[in-house]
């Protein structure tokens, strides 16, 4: 029974005073701490406050003292001691408010630049079918995941495994939204500088997952970076539980999790050492960016190799660059900073570090600004020898040096991001959803031919006029699973559901359905509804449109690119270039399979391609041919000229 409102007030106001005299402890080694920084507030610091700064290459040594999201000095003895937050520790020097405006943490802010088209976060539900690529960012082919009844708090549960937090996944930022009760008692999921800057030490991100999925988000930096052990599960609270009641004598299991500080990582001031670093190893980057080839003919993983800069010794950050205001340089052309200017110049590209040709900057020197020049690092200029020009004009550097080497059907991929690469499971299989394939030969932003991967949105719509917009997630899960498992699942390869699921699936949505409603299924470029006579209809329609984001790695050497082989790598009726499968057979075989082939997704004149592909068989012969027929004519030249002069030195 809830107990009489006279006693949780009680309670509250008795644990508020507790939660007082523990924030403000007057030991000695925490005033000493407060004498020489001042209380960080929640909210970032603007831009122009001085903060300490070192200005040198060498590291700085982080022995700091830990403080809490009210600002409260943390004392690790303090067996109800607060989770520390990175945001109020790392603000008494760090501009915490202008890197929480990073490319990583800015997703949800309406005012960021989209960029070019990247992976989105891919909403999967393999019990009805649904893969829905979502973006806060408005990419073109990418829904907001507002659109399928997914709040901040379902992405941070869903995705926030392999995403550093910050933005719309810490509310306190901008606000709590509403309707969500749960953020109070979990806290928001900071932008933990450890999953990035960690130097080797004990931070580990697959801890952080699994506090995750406990919704233990307050608790997270303390755990992940090895400071502490947490006891207890947000998970398990109710959502009317009240975090400043403390234990409810009726049911003392509920409570929020308590901390228990390593002492052993503490000095005797109370003072933690951080091992840092401004240039993050390629294995932090990994965690969440890691892509591996699965599969019938993928290559086990001791025969893949690194990136060719890695493998030279290089690091992601000596290309992926940024300052203070963490806006990573993604490294494609074109690419501008908030300025509208050209990102680190251009030099930071395929072209700008191994060519001469590629534009530096719009910005004369004159103007006072430092601008960067080409060749950085060292990168060699290729040779290109025996290239057409133009090639270099209508194809992205990627499109010959990138990702996996493509075959006759599109590979299946899976990502961290989408499958959870990083995290041990034994529940991890290859044909998992979503399916993400590539290399697929597309033109990109600039219209240059690049290679991309590809993922299908499938889902479940419900509309009264025009367009199919997708049905909520929750809605679609509790109104067709079951429908859905009555009916056989085809076992192919792509994970498509069979004509006889769909026909059920559309059964039971219209049977739910308002007045004036029509259900439909998207998938593969079509749209499936129900026609006056209860059969399914397919229709060709761009909702199905597959999503498809650009790729640049890994980069292989120069005797594995496409091209070393000869000009029919690419220039061949069976090259994977033209030819080359999106879906497998099973799918391609049905009567309204998708565009099959990556020249026809990109609307190629087929018969051009075959024109050309047709001289190339004839082009080394061609060669020989005419290096003969110059020689010959040479010939003829040389000899006539030797018996013109023989002529003349005999009439002298």
């Amino acid at each position: 029974m809830r107990e009489p409102h006279r006693v949780r007030t009680q309670r509250r106001d008795s644990a508020r005073r507790a939660g007082v005299r523990r924030s403000w402890r007057w030991h000695p080694p925490v005033l000493a701490l407060m004498l020489v920084a001042p209380i960080v507030a929640q909210e970032p610091k603007e831009e122009g406050v001085e903060l300490l700064r070192s200005d040198s290459r060498a590291p700085f040594v982080h022995r700091i003292g830990l403080y809490d999201e009210r600002g409260g000095a943390i004392d690790p003895a303090d067996p109800d001691a607060a989770p520390y937050s990175p945001r109020a520790t790392c603000g008494k020097c760090h501009e915490v408010g202008t890197i929480g405006r990073g490319w990583h943490f800015n997703a949800g802010q309406a005012e960021v630049p989209a960029g070019r088209p990247g992976e989105p976060w891919i909403y999967t539900d393999p019990s009805t079918g649904t893969q829905i690529p979502l973006s806060y960012r408005g990419w073109r082919g990418t829904l907001n995941p507002d659109a399928v009844g997914l709040t901040p708090w379902d992405v941070a549960k869903i995705f926030g495994r392999h995403l550093p937090g910050g933005g719309v996944l810490h509310p306190p930022e901008t606000g709590d939204p509403p309707g969500l009760s749960r953020w109070p008692l979990a806290g928001g999921l900071e932008v933990d500088c450890m999953l990035c800057h960690s130097d080797g030490g004990p931070h580990d991100p697959a801890q952080r997952a699994a506090q995750i999925e406990r919704e233990n988000f307050r608790w997270i930096p303390a755990v992940a970076a090895g400071l502490a052990v947490v006891r207890g599960d947000v998970a398990k609270l109710p959502d009317d539980f009240d975090p400043d009641l403390g234990p409810n004598p009726d049911f003392p299991e509920q409570r929020l999790p308590r901390l228990t500080y390593d002492r052993t990582r503490f000095d005797a001031d109370d003072r933690v050492v951080f091992d840092l670093t401004r240039r993050p190893s390629a294995d932090r980057c990994y965690f969440c960016h890691s892509v591996r080839e699965v599969g019938d003919g993928a290559p086990r993983t001791w025969h893949t190799d690194d990136d060719v800069h890695l493998r030279a010794g290089m690091t992601c950050t000596d290309c992926h660059r940024n300052g203070i205001d963490h806006r990573i340089v993604r490294g494609y052309e074109g690419e501008r900073d908030a300025d509208g200017r050209l990102v680190a110049a251009g030099t930071l590209t395929c072209r700008g570090c191994h060519t001469d040709d590629a534009a530096a900057d719009e910005l004369p020197p004159g103007e006072g600004r430092y601008v960067p020049k080409r060749g950085r690092l060292g990168a060699p200029i290729p040779r290109h020898a025996g290239l057409p020009a133009f090639h270099l004009e209508e194809m992205s550097c990627t499109a010959c040096h990138s990702g996996s080497e493509p075959g006759l059907l599109a590979k299946r991929f899976q990502t961290s991001l989408s499958h959870g690469l990083g995290l041990p499971t034994r529940d991890r299989h290859e044909d998992d959803d979503p399916l993400i394939t590539g290399p697929v030969f597309l033109p990109d932003a600039d219209g240059r031919l690049a290679p991309h991967r590809l993922a299908w949105p499938q889902y479940w719509s419900l509309s009264r006029e025009g367009g199919f917009p997708p049905l909520d997630a929750a809605r679609a899960t509790k109104l067709l699973k079951k429908p859905l498992a009555d009916v056989k699942r085809s076992a192919t390869a792509q994970g498509a559901l069979t004509r006889e699921q769909i026909a059920a699936g559309l059964k039971a949505l219209q049977a739910a359905a308002a007045e004036g409603q029509s259900a439909a299924y998207v998938a593969f470029e079509r749209v499936y509804t129900l026609g006056p006579d209860g059969s399914v209809v397919s229709t060709a329609n761009d909702a199905g449109a597959a999503y498809v984001w650009p790729v640049a790695h890994d980069v292989r050497p120069a005797r594995q690119s496409l091209g070393a082989g000869g000009c029919t790598d690419c220039h061949a009726d069976d090259a994977p270039m033209y030819a080359g499968r999106i879906v497998d057979a099973s799918l391609a075989a049905a009567s309204d399979a998708p565009r099959t082939t990556m020249q026809e997704l990109r609307g190629a004149d087929a018969d051009l391609a075959r024109t050309w592909n047709r001289s190339m068989r004839a082009r080394e012969v061609f060669k020989i041919a005419a290096f003969a027929a110059v020689a010959i004519v040479a010939w003829f030249a040389v000899a006539r000229g030797a018996f013109a002069c023989a002529r003349w030195i005999e009439r002298r």
